[in-house]
């Protein structure tokens, strides 16, 4: 569960590249032919919630109830998780359904979104529409499909600071921010993303939604961003590597305090660094554990792969609390990489 709630995170770190190509879209994108959509009558008994509370109990009423929190380089990111007998397709379009009642999608899509069919002279007349008309609903915090294979469907949103109702609202911001990154992302109020999918493994659909917090900065998802890098103690008894630089931090809260991820890239050899980690937490009362006991129990809880370990680990123990230092060759240029994993 752990690997598949930080691969699904991480999609929320690129979410400002999609609004990007979105955005692109929309700048060659005509307005004409495309029908205004009337206002839905629920949209005024909910215009007093905030877009994140509607979203919530859309989510909620949608069977993901059990939503945890997890501070990601100082924001806050929620995971929520379910299973059910549907098929990937339904839990779309139930989804959907909810945030429609919710105010945030104006209708249910049932195929993916496509932001390229505007630029293509070839595609129908109605898929540009639709693309058109999900774009709307896609910046004003609702969930449309952006992918769909067998036995996977991906859905995704995002809340701006400005309010969005209409398809010149988009084109508007689409103007604005037009090939401005950073600008994209501080234009963001909160990212939304959903999977669901099967695997031959498991039949049962499993269903993973990942959002943010409201007023979300997603600069911090960046290395260098501000904040972001840090030296010293990274964590009670867990000090960063010299020279390190802190690339993510991903920590639990509440009833999962004692969950920690951190990633550092540093100039150093994977053995300098691992043999400077053996004695600095050797030094802070964590004592080194049999290196096989601790791989056999990652793979086991399906952490990692068997085929997929790279580099060294050292695992340490104090008390009830773990700690998995696996350090690996950099992927560009000298140096290495660091992942800390720490849990009860």
């Amino acid at each position: 569960m752990t690997t598949m709630m930080l691969k699904t995170g991480l999609k929320l770190g690129a979410c400002g590249a999609l609004i990007v190509a979105i955005g692109a879209a929309m700048l060659v994108a005509s307005p004409q032919g495309v029908p205004e959509a009337e206002a839905d009558v629920a949209w005024l008994s909910l215009v007093h919630r905030s877009g994140q509370e509607r979203f919530v109990d859309a989510l909620e009423s949608a069977g993901l109830d059990n939503a945890r929190a997890y501070d990601w380089n100082g924001n806050l990111i929620y995971f929520a998780f379910d299973e059910t007998d549907e098929a990937p397709l339904d839990v779309s379009l139930r989804l959907q359904a909810e945030m429609v009642k919710a105010g945030l999608n104006e209708r249910v899509y049932t195929y993916p979104v496509d932001p390229m069919s505007v630029l293509e002279e070839e595609s129908p007349a109605e898929v540009k529409a639709e693309f058109l008309e999900a774009s709307v609903d896609f910046f004003r915090g609702g969930l449309v499909p952006v992918k769909e294979t067998d036995g996977y469907v991906a859905l995704n949103g995002a809340e701006l600071h400005r309010e969005i109702k209409t398809l010149e609202d988009v084109i508007g911001v689409a103007m604005e921010l037009a090939n401005d990154e950073e600008a994209v992302q501080k234009a963001v109020k909160a990212t939304r993303f959903v999977e669901a999918f099967r695997t031959p493994e498991n039949p049962r659909t499993q269903v993973v939604a990942v959002y943010s917090q409201d007023n979300v900065d997603l600069t911090k998802f960046r290395p260098d961003a501000p904040g972001v890098t840090l030296l010293g103690e990274v964590d009670d008894g867990i000090p960063a590597c010299p020279g390190c630089v802190r690339s993510s931090r991903v920590a639990g809260t509440g009833a999962e305090k004692d969950y920690l991820m951190l990633s550092f890239d540093t100039p150093a050899g994977r053995e300098a660094t691992l043999d400077f980690y053996e004695k600095a937490m050797a030094a802070r009362g964590w004592e080194l554990q049999p290196s096989a006991m601790m791989i056999e129990g990652l793979i086991d809880a399906s952490v990692i792969q068997d085929e997929g370990i790279r580099g060294e680990i050292a695992t340490f123990a104090r008390g009830e609390l773990m700690v998995h230092v696996h350090v690996y060759d950099a992927d560009d240029g000298p140096g290495s990489a660091v992942s800390i994993f720490k849990s009860r």
